[in-house]
């Protein structure tokens, strides 16, 4: 425990915190916390414990190294180090995929607004969903009933 906690101070990952990372960088998508425990137990033929990992998704939350998209309770591997920049998150209804943008006037616009209020941000989370582009084009001339999910059935 005291190696752990000397190796948090240092700035080094635990063992089990380089394991996730390498987990949810590898993935190139969105994992939620149980797909992570599986990859996890299925590289290293050991149990993980949902508290454990947990902590160490708390561990790189804190340190910028991941980001949780909080519509899908999921974790996302930070591609760049975190700046003052707003994060806008693209998540695609159909697939999955996800795109990050980082916008600077949408940034200074939230600053202002949080300013004049006398509110400090915490962190900023902008998720928009929808279909994206590939999943769009591979729905084209399709019948309408099959690309809209929450179609009224028809009356004869």
């Amino acid at each position: 425990m005291a190696v752990a906690r000397t190796r948090r101070r240092r700035g080094e990952l635990t063992p089990l915190c380089q394991m996730v990372l390498d987990v949810v960088v590898g993935a190139g998508r969105p994992l939620g916390a149980y797909g992570i425990i599986a990859q996890l137990e299925m590289t290293s033929g050991r149990r993980v414990l949902p508290a454990s990992l947990y902590r160490s998704l708390g561990v790189l939350l804190e340190r910028g190294l991941i980001t949780r998209i909080e519509t899908r309770n999921a974790f996302l591997a930070n591609v760049q180090a975190m700046t003052t920049l707003a994060d806008i998150y693209f998540i695609c209804d159909q697939c999955g995929a996800v795109r990050t943008v980082k916008v600077s006037a949408l940034a200074n616009l939230i600053d202002n607004e949080a300013d004049a209020l006398g509110f400090q941000i915490g962190r900023r989370v902008i998720e928009m969903q929808g279909i994206c582009n590939r999943c769009r084009d591979s729905r084209i001339g399709q019948p309408e009933q099959l690309i809209n999910r929450k179609t009224m059935p028809t009356r004869a």
